[in-house]
């Protein structure tokens, strides 16, 4: 028809999209040898050339390889990559997981770009994390001798010191999942619930999962939507046998109402410290305060169930932050909507001008002797000329005094470094939505060696919750399907399929048609020697 584009066919193009078909979708190498998938796809173009599984595993390892090569940029933007994906050999203890790191580390040469590690509190990681800053660190490989490598997942942290909490309704939250157990369970009731909740109360459906009870966000999540149908489940209660005996009593509906609202702030500081596009370090001590904060407010209250849930909590904030990390306290304060106000703010909050001023002096010692460090890799300081920045990010009400709060720091006049400059400068609006990194790339010309102290600084992420994606991606692509797959094969898999989920996708370059060669580049790997070894 006029106007229409004429159809080309393009062969790459189409094996491109074959190949993300299988990957995304989990399909089986087999497929496209099936003689009903081939029928369909000659149907479709008589152009189609059939191909084998292992024309398609070159094709993935090419991906594999391209794709790699392209991860090393400059951009100042913040990646979250899966870089490898492998079985690790027993023994499973922290040496042995340090060294198949240091392994990767030493094969696609990185051991000199490692500023962090962040991990969750098993006992085997302290030994790992130990092992492994001890091999870089002899060789001189560790910014500021490593004073920053070990990060222990925040995320992890507030999960443990709500858990500690929750055991006092334990009771009631069992009620709970046996009540949308009796939902999710049976077809038939779960559409009797539905439909009473829009018919009858109005509610727009909000679909009910059973939690998992080591993660309590999942448990944050059931209590919120057991609450939202608070009405339908009393009503279903009154009528029907199958949820009389686990509804809640008012009195117990009374406490999770209580509860929820107390546990709000942990859910949205998870949140906080969960992202994986935006940096997390410059928010981890305002996430950490707000948590303090909130417990010590909440130790007060007359309500006797809080009082009882805190006690424990506070216990266990103590044991893992009654000392704030003090590098992560130099993220806030070079994020510039916080500086030093935020850091000295806070702690005066919690305790006292005069103690707050010692705290926050020990952190600007941190981070003058951080800029330092860096400042003597570097032999030049351009002139600084100001540059304003104009001015959402805020978090309840427990900043209500903030903008009128007044810093009792000073800084320096004599011999203004850039740090001293940065810290000079106005802070920017706290609630500003800013692209924090962008800053300092737009700022790195005024501030050179400063702007790489936040560089590194504000790319340390404060939560394993990104990289856990690993384990689902997978659970995914290790399929009975696929479970013969070759180590190396499932790797490529689950990195490409990583790599392709950002929003700027893939793409793909098909050189080589013919198959003969394609055990090649399979087997073209630096590290053939190890086909049992699982690290992200």
């Amino acid at each position: 028809m006029e106007g229409e584009k004429e159809f080309v066919f393009d062969p790459k193009r189409l094996r491109k999209d074959i190949l993300l078909y299988v990957v995304e979708g989990a399909h089986p190498f087999s497929t496209i040898e099936e003689k009903g998938y081939i029928r369909m796809m000659s149907s479709a173009t008589p152009l189609f050339k059939s191909f084998s599984r292992t024309t398609l595993t070159r094709d993935l390892f090419s991906l594999y390889y391209s794709e790699r090569e392209k991860l090393k940029n400059n951009d100042w933007k913040l990646h979250k990559r899966i870089l490898r994906f492998r079985a690790l050999v027993p023994p499973y203890d922290g040496v042995s997981i340090s060294e198949e790191i240091f392994l990767f580390l030493s094969q696609w040469k990185l051991e000199n770009k490692v500023l962090s590690v962040t991990v969750d509190n098993a006992t085997y990681n302290d030994a790992m994390i130990a092992h492994l800053k001890n091999r870089l660190v002899s060789k001189g490989l560790l910014v500021s001798n490593g004073c920053m490598f070990h990060i222990r997942c925040c995320a992890h942290i507030i999960n443990l010191i709500v858990q500690s909490g929750l055991e006092l309704i334990e009771g009631i939250l069992d009620d709970i999942r046996k009540l949308v157990r009796l939902v999710t369970r049976s077809s038939y009731r779960s559409k009797d619930f539905y439909d009473t909740a829009e018919k009858k109360f109005n509610l727009v459906k909000r679909k009910l999962h059973l939690d998992m009870k080591i993660r309590w966000n999942s448990t944050f999540s059931i209590l919120d939507n057991v609450l939202y149908y608070r009405e339908v489940f009393v009503y279903l209660g009154s009528v029907n046998n199958y949820f009389k005996s686990f509804v809640p009593t008012d009195f117990e509906w009374s406490k999770l109402v209580v509860v929820h609202k107390f546990l709000n702030i942990f859910y949205d500081v998870t949140c906080m410290f969960s992202a994986s596009k935006t940096p997390t370090s410059n928010l981890y001590f305002k996430g950490a305060w707000m948590v303090h904060r909130h417990l010590l407010d909440t130790s007060k209250s007359t309500d006797v169930l809080l009082s009882e849930m805190v006690e424990p909590m506070l216990s266990k904030f103590d044991k893992y932050w009654s000392e704030y990390n003090v590098y992560l306290s130099c993220a806030t304060i070079l994020d510039p909507r916080f500086k030093v106000k935020m850091v000295e703010y806070c702690l005066d909050k919690l305790f006292g001008t005069d103690l707050a001023m010692e705290k926050v002096e020990v952190v600007l010692s941190t981070l003058r002797s951080l800029y330092n460090d860096y400042k003597l890799q570097s032999s030049t300081s351009p002139i600084i000329v100001p540059s304003p920045l104009n001015s959402e990010f805020g978090h309840h009400n427990l900043f209500d005094d903030y903008h009128s709060y007044n810093p009792k720091s000073t800084m320096s006049q004599i011999g203004k470094s850039q740090l001293e400059v940065y810290l000079e400068e106005e802070p920017l609006d706290m609630n500003l939505e800013l692209d924090v990194l962008e800053y300092w790339h737009q700022n790195a010309l005024r501030f050179p060696e400063l702007s790489k102290v936040a560089r590194d600084l504000l790319t340390i992420p404060v939560s394993t919750v990104a990289s856990e994606s690993a384990f689902s991606i997978g659970g995914k692509t290790i399929s009975p399907n696929r479970s013969s797959l070759n180590p190396k094969t499932v790797q490529a898999l689950v990195c490409v399929q990583d790599w392709g989920s950002d929003e700027n996708g893939i793409a793909l370059d098909l050189d080589n048609e013919n198959d003969e060669d394609g055990e090649a580049i399979i087997e073209n790997d630096e590290d053939n020697e190890s086909d049992t070894f699982f690290s992200l």
